[in-house]
Parts: C-alpha cells; sequence; structure tokens
C-alpha cells in the first residue's frame, strides 16, 4: 500500500512579498534577510515530518497487531467449533453404518487443536522537493496474516472402550429425560427389558438374524406416551434414608458430629427408644412419577399390569437389574419397585443400526443380515424403533441431509427433514457425551490459540 501526504509547511506570503517570477523575495532590511532559514528550514521539516508520518505508520501497525489476538478468536473459534462437531457427528453415523453390516466400529478423537497466528509487517518512505518548493512523501507498507493449526488426535484407550460397553447407570435416564428427550423414547432404546418384560433383549449386539419378544414392551410404551403427552407422568429424584448403624445413645454424640455428619451426606435419626439414634446414609433414587389425575386412567391399569406393580402408587423407585436372560431376576408382583436392565452405548448404537437402509445391490449380494419374524418373513425393525430413527442410502450425496457419510460405495444419511430421527441422532450423542467425554477433563478437546508475532 502506498499513501502520498502532502506535508508542506504552511507559509502566509502577502502580494508585496512576490516578484514577478512568483517567487518570494525577503526585504533587504528584513531581520531574516541574511539568515538560511528560509533554506533550512524546509529542509528539516521534510526530515522531521518523515519520520513522524513513519513513526505514526510503524504505530498503527502495531497496534493492529495488538488487535489480532481478539480478532482471530473471532474469526477462527466458530470454524474449528463446526469443523469438531461436524465430524462427531459422521463418525458417530459411520460407526453405526458399520454395525449394520457389522463390520468393526473405531473412533478418532480429537485431543487438542493449537494454532499459531503470525502478522508481519514492513514500512518505508521517501520524499521530493518540487520548484514550487512544495513537498511530497511517499509511504510504503506490506502486512502479511498467517495462521499454522497443529490438531492432536488421542488413541483410544481403556477408558473409552469400558465406557461403550459398560451398562448405563440408573442417573442417566434421569438426565436424559430431565434435558428434553422423551420418557418413552428413552426406555425405548436404553432398556432391554423392565420388569422382566423383554425389550428385543437381543439386539444389542450385532444385527440378530431373528427377532425376539418385544410386543408387551411396545404396548407399555403405548400408554407411557399418551400420560407423558398429557403430562402425567415423568421421571424424577427423591431422597431415600437408608439405616447404616446400630442404635446409639444420643448423650454420646457431640454437636461436632451431627454436622459433620450432616455435611458428608448422613443424618442421625431418633430410634424407637428415644434415647438412641440411629446413623442414616442419604440416597438420590431415580422414580417413575404419576400425576394424581393419572391413578384413574386407563394408561396407568395398563403400565401397573404389564410391569406387575402396585396399584395406586404415585412414585416407584427404578433400580438396576443386570440379570442375565436365562435366569431373570425375581420380580414379585404388586411390588412398587420397578427394575431396569439398561443397555451400555454400544449396545444402543447397536439397536438403532437396525434402522440403517441396506441398498438393494448389497442386500442381493448378502452383505448385510436381514432379520426375519417368527414366520421366516423379512422383519420390519420400525415396529420396534416407531419411526423414530431411520437411516436413508444413495448412490449420490443427498442434498437435504443432516448428516451423511460414505462408505462401501454409497453414501448414508439422516434427512433433515426427519425431525424424529434427528432427535434420536441427538439422544445419542448426548449419551456418547455423559459416558465419555464426561469421564474426565482429559477426554475434552482443548483448544489453544497462541498469538504470533
Amino acid at each position: 500500500m502506498t499513501v502520498i501526504i502532502d506535508i508542506s509547511p504552511t507559509r502566509d506570503v502577502s502580494r508585496k512579498d512576490q516578484t514577478m517570477d512568483g517567487y518570494h523575495r525577503p526585504h533587504a532590511n528584513s531581520p531574516h534577510a541574511n539568515e538560511h532559514s528560509a533554506s533550512e528550514s524546509p529542509r528539516k521539516s521534510i526530515s522531521l515530518n518523515r519520520l513522524a508520518v513513519m513513526a505514526a505508520a510503524v504505530v498503527l501497525m502495531s497496534f493492529s497487531g495488538c488487535a489480532l489476538g481478539s480478532k482471530a478468536i473471532h474469526s477462527s473459534r466458530q470454524k474449528y467449533n463446526e469443523s469438531v462437531t461436524r465430524t462427531d457427528r459422521e463418525e458417530l453415523l459411520l460407526n453405526i453404518v458399520r454395525l449394520r453390516y457389522r463390520d468393526t466400529v473405531s473412533s478418532l478423537p480429537v485431543g487438542s487443536i493449537s494454532t499459531q497466528f503470525a502478522w508481519d509487517y514492513s514500512a518505508g518512505a521517501e520524499g521530493e522537493v518540487g520548484p514550487d518548493a512544495s513537498n511530497l512523501v511517499g509511504l510504503g507498507g506490506n502486512a502479511m496474516f498467517s495462521e499454522r493449526p497443529t490438531v492432536s488426535y488421542r488413541a483410544p484407550g481403556a477408558e473409552l472402550f469400558r465406557s461403550t460397553l459398560q451398562p448405563l447407570r440408573i442417573e442417566t435416564l434421569f438426565l436424559l429425560s430431565y434435558t428434553g428427550s422423551p420418557i418413552e423414547q428413552v426406555f425405548r432404546i436404553v432398556a432391554k427389558g423392565m420388569n422382566n418384560v423383554t425389550n428385543v433383549s437381543i439386539a444389542g449386539g450385532p444385527a440378530p438374524e431373528e427377532v425376539s419378544e418385544f410386543q408387551k414392551f411396545a404396548w407399555m410404551l403405548v400408554n407411557l406416551e399418551e400420560l407423558s403427552r398429557r403430562g402425567h407422568v415423568e421421571l424424577g429424584r427423591v431422597t431415600q434414608l437408608e439405616p447404616i448403624s446400630y442404635p446409639l445413645q444420643r448423650d454420646s454424640l457431640t454437636e461436632k458430629e451431627y454436622r459433620t455428619a450432616d455435611t458428608e451426606g448422613y443424618v442421625y435419626l431418633p430410634a424407637k427408644d428415644d434415647s438412641f439414634v440411629v446413623l442414616h446414609k442419604k440416597e438420590q433414587e431415580t422414580v417413575l412419577r404419576f400425576a394424581p389425575a393419572a391413578l384413574a386412567s386407563r394408561e396407568y391399569a395398563e403400565i401397573a399390569r404389564t410391569l406387575g406393580l402396585r396399584p395406586g402408587l404415585l412414585e416407584y423407585i427404578i433400580e438396576l437389574s443386570l440379570a442375565g436372560q436365562v435366569i431373570p431376576q425375581s420380580v414379585p408382583d404388586g411390588g412398587d419397585r420397578i427394575l431396569v436392565n439398561p443397555r451400555s452405548l454400544l449396545e444402543i448404537a447397536s439397536l438403532l443400526a437396525n434402522g440403517v437402509e441396506v441398498p438393494p445391490s448389497h442386500a442381493a449380494k448378502g452383505l448385510a443380515v436381514v432379520t426375519r419374524d417368527h414366520d421366516g418373513r423379512p422383519f420390519d425393525w420400525q415396529q420396534v424403533l416407531k419411526e423414530t430413527f431411520r437411516v436413508g442410502a444413495a448412490k449420490f450425496r443427498p442434498h437435504n441431509a443432516a448428516v451423511a457419510v460414505k462408505y462401501r460405495g454409497h453414501w448414508f444419511f439422516i434427512d433433515d427433514r426427519d425431525h424424529a430421527s434427528k432427535a434420536t441422532f441427538l439422544l445419542l450423542a448426548k449419551l456418547y457425551a455423559l459416558e465419555v467425554q464426561a469421564g474426565g477433563p482429559e477426554m475434552l478437546p482443548i483448544l489453544t490459540l497462541p498469538v504470533g508475532r
């Protein structure tokens, strides 16, 4: 860039001080007639003004460099965020498609992103004096901006595999429901069974060749969905007190012991004999809670009958059940507890993989397993998924895809207009964040933006 600036000194020349040739002549009796200020002052002005302009240019460029840090964050943070989010979604969908073909799944999490911003500049100036005593200064400058990003990937370790293979915690069910996921959809994809009512329990592995029992569980979800639509059911949290000590004499405890117990999640409660107390532990329990208006409804009666619950209660405690398929856990009829057998994150992805469309050419070659019902006919997995998750397949990249990946010569995608599938995909992404990324600070990406000159 080049800037021409007129830095001629301001002069006030009267008409009588001019000659016919237009040049200024001082009077002979003027006190300045014999001085060289007329020749030296402009020359000094040129030198001083040139330095001043150059200094101003350098200062302005320096300020531009100082502002680079905030501008770099503003221009690059969203781009890095969108890039990591998009590739995370594509990797998640790719693994679901791989499971449909019984292929090995793999993840390569982003470990860190670092980038170096560099700001280099230079400036120069030149000037000349014209015959009319005008002073011109030419300024020249160059500026160069560069960015050097470095992406580091974290090799999957034992903790990552453990997080995807271990069954979900009951607390996770509450968190999913509390953050907006429909309660019936949470149970549909997370629970392999509730109180010995199975929900395609074998769908947690590779695509099964034959479908297992799911009808009773699906009927229970239909009633649960209707109560949820009315706002008559929810997953909640309650505090339960569990005795953990023998009766202790009340007078033997100090005030400090009472305060310490309270701060650490314990409480002393009176025993049958008022002179004794028992130490209790405070525990948070997840419950299936019904509104009073739901007790007289047909849906509430069907849920209680299907799960073998005692009717008339507003809350049923949900507990973890890890019973196998051979010997189911004993659940007494008329109880106040619901035993849930949860899936792992990998099992949930395997269940959703049955919603992936297999191209006809792949089906003809036998590249993907076709699940069949008890009569030997191809089974429609949307009877289980209830149109809540569907992945389409196309030969060419679709233009209306919310997320798409290319695999085995075809594009697999979730339609951007399929809001039910997008909501289920979001639920799976939340599960991944809860079970894997929230496993510790070392699991989260780190973004470092040093600004260099």
